[in-house]
């Protein structure tokens, strides 16, 4: 079976050869959609582990899926709809449970595309990068929220719940400059200040 993998993954590599006129990608399919843990990361492929059947794949079943032209060039999708597909291929490791995008080419050859990092068993998922210091409800930080929540029964902080709008919090109210949001927060809304203090150290 390893032999099998290894080979298939030689061969991929070998006669993979994505266009280079398409290298970013806006929207996918439901069917282009795989959950799945990363088993290891070359500079040229990415080999995984299916957590999901349907869709064609099984659980448990190996799956390995060589970059795409942005992602083999060490970049990362740049019309990328969500913060959190923005990695790239140094980012992840082997051990990380991930949500890959793929899609097939006229070559019949299924690429990795994007893909997101919701956990880092033993560690924490890191910034993506499009990640601004400053940014309302970074992707990154709500995923270890949620999991410190879910592993440490460790409460998630109000700023990063889906419940919370950044109008609540000056900081990160659009509709003001953000020279006056930050000149006037302490003293319009000291709770807020306090709060985001505590818990953005």
């Amino acid at each position: 079976m390893s032999f099998a993998c290894c080979a298939a993954a030689y061969l991929a590599i070998l006669f993979a050869s994505p266009a280079l006129g398409k290298s970013d990608f806006k929207f996918f399919l439901p069917e282009e959609y795989l959950s799945c843990r990363v088993l290891a990361v070359t500079p040229s492929a990415i080999m995984v582990s299916s957590s999901q059947n349907g869709d064609g794949f099984k659980i448990n079943q190996v799956v390995i899926l060589p970059f795409h032209h942005r992602l083999a060039s060490g970049s990362f999708n740049q019309l990328a709809i969500f913060e959190g597909y923005c990695y790239t291929k140094h980012d992840v490791r082997a051990g990380d449970r991930i949500d890959i995008h793929h899609r097939v080419f006229q070559d019949k050859i299924d690429y990795c595309v994007e893909f997101r990092i919701r956990e880092r068993p033993g560690g924490v998922i890191p910034p993506t990068r499009k990640y601004r210091v400053g940014d309302f409800q970074p992707e990154h930080e709500r995923f270890n929220a949620i999991l410190a929540q879910r592993h440490d029964k460790a409460p998630i902080p109000r700023h990063l719940s889906t419940m919370a709008l950044a109008a609540e919090y000056p900081a990160f109210d659009p509709n003001i400059p953000r020279k006056e949001r930050l000149a006037a927060w302490p003293t319009k809304a000291p709770l807020a200040y306090l709060e985001y203090l505590i818990f953005m150290k």
